[in-house]
């Protein structure tokens, strides 16, 4: 189903829907908020800076995100925070399949390339 036709759906039954939560016969469900919420914001700049900020992240191994909040706190005066372990071992994992990947691409080029023994 399509957002559209959820909301129609939903529109269409409004009453039964209210005639549920007003009966309390729907199931509670114990939850807590989680530690780390975030806040998703958005705002412009010219194309050559986006680029830039894309290569400058690429080049520290982090995303884009990672990068623009890292600048921020630094402009703020803030230390920038360190990454945790978990971080590290995934950029290191990250790094190590990019460069298997590499050896078997340059493998293969120079095999397809070989001069054949005489």
């Amino acid at each position: 189903m399509t957002d559209a036709e959820i909301a129609e759906w939903q529109y269409a039954h409004r009453d039964e829907l209210d005639a549920e939560l007003d009966s309390d016969q729907y199931e509670t469900v114990d939850a807590s908020p989680t530690k780390d919420v975030a806040t998703v914001t958005s705002f412009r700049m010219p194309p050559g800076e986006l680029e830039q900020i894309r290569v400058a992240a690429r080049a520290e191994g982090m995303t884009m995100s990672e990068w623009i909040r890292n600048a921020c706190t630094a402009a703020l005066g803030r230390p920038t925070p360190m990454p945790d372990r978990a971080h590290i071992i995934e950029l290191l994992d990250v790094l190590r399949r990019t460069v298997e990947e590499a050896d078997r691409t340059v493998k293969s080029q120079l095999n397809e390339h070989a001069t054949p023994p005489r």
